[in-house]
């Protein structure tokens, strides 16, 4: 530890601003019924309120990174946390869905600009050894309670004084950190930095993304073969070629990913994103206006599922180094559909109860196959964002399936409200079911066959120490943190693994 600055008073610091980002998007699907009821939200457009959040985050996640390294992971930790503050009282005082959906992009924003900065502040703050090492276990612990933790302040923050504190408790605690940072934390500009910000890159994948979104969203009340719906999804797939062609021009000289390893990798995190998110917004409205649990009885239902995704974090692990990524992906998005199968056809809580077990450990396994995967591909100057590659990739598959799922039970409340409540339901976890089923098939035929730990040897310019023999593999010791923290928020999703003792960081 850095004897010129206090340490412990960092670390609470740091570890007060990466447990508000996960805490925040618990909490919320916890408030979605009663959000819905208060502002009028519709079937059909509740899921904004978590999508828009997603959206921003996962379109701008990278660029968030690249601004710490050019101005400063303290500069942008202020910004970041000060942002949040203001955009936690804009959803408070809402008085529209409109102002509500705002407040919520201006968070994913904040959390955007803020998350890529904690962990690399925390790697500032302790050097090698016993120091880093208490702290990062502390980390881990953290990531691990975070999203049972907010499920449970959630239910009795409802139970309570309402759902618009759910934001506006965050609100003086983030204006806290932003305050705090600048007399604890270090400033660490990277006048060595090369890369661009890609602002317009940034922008544009962003942009991608909602269009994407809108459309799914549209065919609810347009259908698929609308010109409404062809032109949004028209509009979309240029804007990602733009955002490809961009991205291929600001890549450095390192060896090139190839499409297919990437591919894989972003179907197996999407489909994870899709479980998580969807699983949470289709529960939240099922359980609570359905079968009339209150938000606490939900809250202790959906412990299932992020108490298995930290299980199901180290089994993956596990199954990585000994058959390899494509098997431990494959396995964890297996559960996936086993727990979507049982939550179609379930009929009361303890159904729903068995479905989220197999769904909550097949999705920390999948996730950390996938994050694994990201990590092993990028190189050189690329591997600072492998973690932020990551998320991004989990939280647009959650906003996607966010509004897949929306639309789903958006037509058949107007189909069968009154002779099959229930239809919705099922029709919603088919669709993850087919996502985790194609995700099964990209991850056979697109992932790499090389087991993780002949992968994870450093390459030479990577400038690593060697292993020595017996020890785990660099990367997983770093990315397990980050895979505990992702999964266990349906939210998103923490920072990202220490790479060589310095940085990658995502949410």
């Amino acid at each position: 530890m850095r004897r010129d600055r206090p340490g412990r008073w960092i670390l609470f610091l740091l570890g007060s601003a990466f447990l508000l980002l996960l805490l925040d998007g618990t909490i919320a699907y916890v408030a979605l019924p009663s959000i819905r009821q208060a502002l009028g939200f519709s079937t059909g457009g509740i899921h904004w309120v978590m999508a828009a959040y997603l959206l921003a985050f996962g379109g701008l996640l990278l660029w968030g990174g690249r601004l710490a390294e050019r101005v400063g992971r303290r500069r942008t930790f202020v910004a970041g946390f000060g942002l949040f503050a203001a955009a936690a009282l804009l959803c408070g005082l809402a008085s529209s869905p409109g102002m509500l959906v705002v407040g919520r992009a201006a968070q994913g924003l904040a959390a955007a600009i803020a998350a890529p900065t904690v962990l690399p502040l925390l790697a500032m703050t302790f050097d090698d050894g016993p120091g880093r090492a208490r702290a990062l276990r502390i980390w881990t612990v953290i990531g691990a309670a975070a999203g049972t933790a907010g499920l449970l302040i959630g239910g009795l923050i409802l139970a309570g004084p309402g759902w618009r504190w759910i934001f506006l408790g965050s609100a003086p605690v983030s204006l806290a950190l932003a305050v705090a940072g600048p007399f604890l934390l270090r400033d660490s500009p990277d006048p060595t930095t090369r890369r661009p910000l890609g602002t317009i890159a940034a922008v544009t994948l962003t942009g991608a993304l909602v269009l994407l979104a809108v459309a799914v969203t549209g065919t609810a009340t347009t259908g698929w073969a609308s010109a409404h719906t062809i032109v949004l999804l028209l509009a979309a797939a240029a804007a990602f070629a733009v955002y490809a062609l961009l991205s291929a021009r600001a890549a450095g000289p390192p060896r090139p990913v190839r499409p297919g390893p990437r591919l894989g990798v972003i179907a197996v995190l999407g489909a994870a994103g899709v479980a998580v998110d969807g699983t949470s917004l289709t529960l939240a409205l099922h359980l609570q206006e359905g079968l009339g649990l209150t938000p606490m009885d939900f809250a202790l239902t959906m412990i299932a599922m992020t108490g298995t995704m930290v299980v199901g974090s180290y089994a993956g692990q596990a199954l990585a180094v000994r058959l390899g990524l494509r098997a431990a992906a494959a396995a964890g998005l297996a559960l996936i559909a086993v727990g979507c199968a049982v939550l179609a056809v379930a009929s009361g809580v303890g159904g729903v109860v068995a479905g989220l077990l197999a769904l909550g450990a097949g999705t920390g396994t999948a996730f950390i196959a996938g994050q694994i995967a990201v990590v092993t591909a990028m190189t050189g100057a690329q591997s600072p964002s492998s973690s932020q590659i990551a998320d991004t990739s989990f939280s647009a598959g959650g906003a996607i399936g966010l509004a897949a799922l929306s639309t789903v039970l958006a037509v058949r409340d107007r189909a069968v409200p009154a002779v099959d409540p229930a239809a919705g339901i099922r029709d919603a976890f088919v669709v993850v079911l087919g996502a985790a089923v194609l995700a099964f098939a990209a991850a056979l035929l697109l992932l790499p066959r090389p087991r993780a730990r002949d992968a994870c040897a450093p390459h030479d310019h990577d400038a690593a120490p060697r292993q020595r023999s017996g020890d785990p593999p660099q990367y997983l010791a770093g990315s397990t943190e980050t895979v505990i923290v992702s999964t266990t928020n349906p939210a998103r999703r923490g920072a990202g693994p220490v790479h060589g003792g310095e940085r990658s960081s995502g949410r």
